[in-house]
């Protein structure tokens, strides 16, 4: 963990070069052995998980069923959000967050240290920025970037498709500013959407903490985030929300009592099942010190909050302490300074298994923490009320930046962890686990490597899960030799259901990528076949180069494809293999430059996904279409260049 105010580290800036080639790196280091799977055990300390004395058992503790009152509540309050009942939502959320003794803020109080909610204006907006080359486009020209996130706009959503880009400024003598861009053209150009600061130089972004996410109730489209800042007295977050469809934004100080400070915040929401009631949910680490015995100690947590009313004028935070004192649940006091728990959360509909709707959390101690606390902690709460059950991955080797995702959406319980392990000190791999049923037993999850090379895998690792996706996720992360952290790449993996080879691990950025403040973030374009996209600083921190997007990791752009000649002629050809299962090539060839559209069709003639709408240069194409989400059937998929157009039929047989 990295925070301004406590050091400043200087770069010696290369010189970027703009064209790169894409490695796939797929040799393991011949004198490495894999190391055996983790093991899974459920907690068995009651109420309170405490990371530096583990209680754990292959038998998970009788659960404590919470009362026949806010069973019914719980009950309630589903059916009136599903029923769009938003008076007898109210009403019984009040009941239930009493029952919980829930602590309920208001932005902008006295108990918010006096700080009102910053109003931010969304008319900044300024013309398309980007150049000529499809693999590497600047987002913003402009230097010293100190976090930097993405996320787009699924399927069912205004601009579906639609990829954003959120990234943070730093100056030394001034306020530091937020940034939104958005792309839609596949991360080709993009324009500034808008921005904000705080107004006073005492505030200031944390490097490498910040996340965006898509929500619609119906009718807007917004877009959430967390950042944290270092503030005069201490660090806390900042939540803010832009609606897109109507073009307002707010921003709030998040500063729950007694909580000492906060960091590594996340952010999820419920939206893949609900609409107009979603809700939205953060997770925060906290760290609070305490003096025995002369020396000064840390004890440090988790902070949960469920945003009931996001889409509220002004929204209330309602922060519930289901571990007690403790916070979430998993817990340690004695730390040294400079001992950090990296934080995640998300949500998933339990269909076929409980049917509960379930917030999940994600605890990993950095290195450690002197106590050997390698696992990877999990802590869940069905309901958003009640007790919370845990179980933790144990780890032998150190562990940390730990990152997780589910899928999300109807009976869809695919999830995934990441996090860096440590091989040999100065060889760390991506780690991975996989569970496919929730993830909520001690057999749910299966141990993998996205990288286990000779490399130095580093930085700070991100994943982005396709929602409703049939266990597909991305992830982006640093790598180096394994003698420096100094020079990495920035790599991108994506998971196709079995294996990483959606792409295989490809070096994205060329050498020089920021590994300590905007590092690398995973995203994505919807359509299959050639989806990758990540996000990044070249030499993060002051004296940067700007950020940039990254793309096209599969087809390239700009050349021929297929061979050396331009076409004379026009034309889409046969897929192969066809009929097909799940994965098929789309060829065509197009003699001028110029706007190339290919649209899938269903047997009603209804869209269902946009393969490719960017401009192309005269040549001949291929696209990887991967139908890995959509239902057997026949489809259509027509291409549209200038005035030409043609239309063929495909079969997927799964």
């Amino acid at each position: 963990m990295n925070h301004k105010h406590i050091f400043k580290v200087s770069f010696l800036v290369s010189v970027f070069v703009i064209g790169f080639t894409m490695i796939q790196q797929h040799v393991i280091s011949q004198d490495k052995v894999m190391t055996p799977p983790s093991k899974n055990y459920y907690s068995i300390s009651p109420k309170t998980g405490d990371v530096t004395h583990p209680q754990f058992s292959e038998t998970p503790m009788t659960k404590v069923e919470v009362s026949p009152k806010m069973q019914d509540l719980e009950r309630k309050i589903d059916a009136a959000r599903l029923n769009n009942d938003v008076t007898s939502k109210e009403q019984y959320e009040n009941e239930l967050n009493q029952l919980q003794g829930a602590t309920r803020i208001t932005p902008g109080m006295s108990n918010q240290a006096g700080l009102a909610p910053i109003i931010i204006n969304m008319n900044y907006k300024k013309n398309n920025q980007g150049n000529n080359d499809y693999n590497v486009n600047p987002v913003n020209n402009g230097s010293d970037p100190w976090s930097v996130a993405t996320c787009t706009n699924p399927t069912g959503f205004p601009n579906a498709g639609r990829i954003w880009c959120a990234y943070t400024g730093f100056s030394s003598t001034a306020t530091d500013t937020f940034h939104l861009a958005y792309s839609d053209n596949g991360g080709a150009t993009w324009t500034l959407y808008t921005t904000f600061n705080f107004g006073s130089n005492n505030y200031k972004f944390r490097s490498s903490e910040l996340e965006i996410i898509p929500v619609y109730d119906g009718t807007n489209a917004y877009i959430f985030g967390v950042a944290n800042i270092n503030a005069p007295s201490n660090p806390y977050t900042v939540w803010f929300r832009y609606n897109i469809t109507g073009n307002t934004g707010v921003a709030y100080y998040m500063i729950p009592a007694g909580q000492g400070f906060t960091y590594s915040t996340r952010i999820a929401t419920d939206n893949s099942i609900y609409s107009s009631n979603s809700y939205v949910f953060t997770i925060s680490s906290f760290d609070s010190s305490y003096v025995s015995g002369g020396s000064t100690y840390h004890y440090i947590g988790q902070k949960f909050c469920d945003v009931q009313n996001p889409f509220a004028a002004t929204p209330t935070f309602t922060f519930l302490n289901p571990g007690g004192q403790a916070g979430f649940y998993w817990a340690g006091g004695g730390f040294a300074a400079g001992v950090y728990f990296s934080s995640d959360i998300s949500y998933y509909a339990d269909q076929g298994g409980t049917g509960n709707n379930r917030i999940m959390v994600l605890l990993n101690v950095n290195n450690g923490g002197g106590y050997g606390d390698y696992s990877m902690y999990l802590s869940w709460l069905d309901n958003y009320a009640g007790t919370v059950t845990a179980l933790a991955l144990t780890e032998t080797a150190a562990t940390r930046n730990g990152r997780f995702a589910f899928n999300g959406g109807t009976a869809n319980r695919n999830g995934m962890i990441i996090y860096l392990r440590d091989f040999s000190g100065a060889d760390w791999d991506l780690a991975c686990q996989n569970t496919t049923t929730g993830g909520t037993t001690t057999g749910a999850w299966t141990m993998g490597y996205v990288d286990f090379t000779g490399y130095h895998a580093g930085g700070y690792p991100t994943i982005n899960a396709f929602r409703g996706g049939a266990n597909t996720f991305r992830v982006a992360y640093c790598s180096d030799s394994a003698s420096t952290s100094a020079g990495g790449r920035g790599m991108y993996a994506g998971w196709n259901g079995s294996s990483w080879s959606s792409p295989s691990r490809l070096d994205v950025t060329g050498a020089g990528v920021d590994s300590t403040y905007a590092c690398i973030d995973a995203g994505f374009k919807l359509g299959g076949g050639d989806d990758g996209l990540s996000v990044y600083s070249k030499t993060g921190g002051t004296g940067a180069l700007g950020i940039f997007s990254s793309n096209n990791y599969l087809t390239t752009t700009g050349i021929q494809v297929n061979n050396n000649e331009i076409p004379r002629t026009y034309a889409l050809e046969q897929n192969y293999p066809n009929p097909f299962n799940p994965t098929t090539d789309i060829k065509f060839s197009i003699p001028n430059t110029g706007l190339v559209k290919l649209v899938l069709y269903d047997i009603l003639g209804r869209e269902v996904r946009t393969m490719l709408n960017e401009t192309k240069q005269a040549g001949n194409y291929t696209i990887s279409f991967d139908a890995s989400t959509l239902s057997s059937g026949v489809y259509f998929y027509k291409l549209t260049s200038g005035n030409f157009t043609d239309v063929k039929k495909m079969s997927l047989v799964k």
